[in-house]
């Protein structure tokens, strides 16, 4: 096999920009590919939604460092599965991810300076056992899906989620700032990799930023990432074998070499 790493590739944005409807375009796509290589990683919003943990977290039912620390630990929880699946898949696609999670969403929500550095211990214990998980022998590539902040919020009125289709413009505006300013954070080594400056934690990553304001653009983008993950798929794949008849010709032409090796000497004239 062709030695290459996996991807870890990560659908950013903000709310109702349009991840789930890809990260579902793509496990569609894959659905009859090798199950191994290919792992999609969904944001557990259904999980969240059972126990009504988002609706309460937007009502103030429950406070922004509670969620955050529910929804980094739940992230991480499912992304370290598909990490130590065996064998381990050629590239896993996941709907957002630990870095966005505080970067953006733990930035906006926590404001308690002694709760904030409490959220940055538990988010480098999940860091740390997302690197154990994955044995160093992954590459990280975040795509941001950029769309304007009015679109976003007509895209979450459309859409099956009643916790979140009265929230208020200013929600998408600061979100969109937040994820602006993640992108931002990026700073580009001599290597042309980039690095996010974490306080807690610095990653290399490789980073996309597609437009996503559009059904046009979401097509564009389905097809970026499809591309990027055919690209490590084909990397990975094994080396052509040689054909049974190629094989065949090979032992026959070996045959006919040791006749006439043990062929014995001609009879002097």
């Amino acid at each position: 096999m062709n030695a290459a790493k996996r991807k870890l590739i990560c659908l950013e944005g903000t709310i109702g920009v349009g991840k789930s409807t890809l990260l579902e375009r793509l496990r569609q796509a894959y659905a009859h590919h090798d199950p191994q290589a290919v792992a999609m990683v969904t944001e557990p919003v259904k999980l969240w939604q059972r126990h009504d943990l988002l609706g309460a977290m937007y009502d103030g039912r429950l406070n922004g460092t509670c969620f955050q620390q529910l929804a980094l630990a739940s992230r991480c929880h499912y992304l370290r599965d598909a990490l130590r699946k065996r064998p381990p898949p050629s590239v896993i696609v996941t709907e957002r991810s630990p870095w966005s999670d505080a970067h953006v969403f733990a930035k906006a929500r926590i404001t308690n300076p002694h709760e904030l550095h409490c959220y940055g211990l538990l988010y480098e214990l999940a860091i740390d056992d997302l690197v154990a998980a994955c044995d160093g022998d992954l590459e990280v590539i975040m795509i941001y899906l950029d769309a304007a902040p009015d679109v976003a919020q007509e895209r979450v009125r459309q859409r099956d989620r009643s916790c979140e289709e009265d929230l208020p413009s200013e929600v998408f505006y600061a979100l969109k700032r937040e994820h602006d300013g993640l992108f931002d954070l990026l700073d580009e080594g001599d290597d042309g990799a980039k690095t996010i400056i974490d306080p807690w934690r610095r990653v290399s990553v490789q980073t996309r930023r597609l437009d996503a304001d559009t059904l046009e653009e979401l097509d564009t983008a389905f097809d970026a990432v499809r591309d990027l993950i055919d690209a490590n798929l084909a990397k990975q794949a094994p080396e052509p074998v040689p054909s049974p008849d190629s094989s065949m010709a090979k032992l026959q032409d070996l045959d006919a070499l040791d006749e006439l090796r043990v062929a014995p000497d001609a009879p002097d004239a």
